[in-house]
């Protein structure tokens, strides 16, 4: 990231986590004010520049983008623990941040697929489709695709981003299950409108062969 994204990226994670509870359950240990703010920015790209260079690297900018995603939200969550001193606490603020900066770059294809289409099926195939070519593209990402039944499918049998919080060790693993795994329940319902239902029985984080992802879309009613 350069000065400008970084100054970006920093600046909204002043704007989620400023005035939260410092210990959870602690209320007399006060808020993180603007000095424990800029504290943790600096941390955050501080674990950044250390982990960055060890990361997986692709040709591919999606799965470029999304790698550096990961080690950003690691390095946020190695910030907030030194912080806040409690892992649960430190997994729950990274959690808040990263889906605000996820909800975000939703946005525009999300502005997109409504102009492209007005039935919310289409909508939806519309989506995942366009996240898998330029997002979870090989053959970093391994992964099965298809719509039927006001269902769309999607099944990961490779994960480099798993792989590589898992290669971190099991802290960092639960992290990653507990953040980024969570994040795909609410993910699409932000995007397209009306009820859409999500279910998942099995998740690579786990420790499963795959990551059997189903977004159903349902009658308004």
């Amino acid at each position: 990231m350069n000065s400008l994204e970084r100054w970006f990226v920093g600046r909204g994670m002043k704007q989620i986590l400023k005035g939260r509870e410092r210990r959870k359950d602690q209320p007399e240990k006060g808020r993180l004010m603007a000095s424990d703010m800029d504290t943790i920015v600096e941390r955050t790209w501080q674990h950044y520049d250390e982990l960055l260079p060890l990361a997986p690297s692709f040709k591919h900018r999606g799965n470029t983008i999304l790698m550096r995603n990961g080690v950003y939200s690691l390095a946020l969550y190695r910030a907030l623990c030194e912080a806040v001193e409690d892992r649960e606490h430190a997994t729950q603020l990274a959690g808040d941040v990263c889906w605000k900066g996820y909800e975000m770059s939703m946005k525009w294809p999300a502005v997109l697929a409504k102009l492209v289409h007005r039935d919310r099926k289409k909508r939806l195939d519309f989506l995942c489709r366009m996240g898998t070519k330029y997002r979870f593209s090989p053959p970093a990402y391994k992964v099965a695709t298809r719509f039927e039944n006001n269902t769309f499918f999607m099944d990961f049998t490779r994960c480099p981003i798993c792989d590589y919080f898992r290669d971190q060790g099991a802290e960092e693993l639960e992290f990653f299950r507990n953040t980024w795994c969570k994040m795909d329940w609410a993910v699409i319902e932000s995007m397209v409108e009306g009820p859409v239902r999500y279910e998942r029985e099995h998740t690579l984080s786990h420790g499963d062969d795959i990551c059997d992802m189903r977004w159903i879309v349902l009658d308004e009613e």
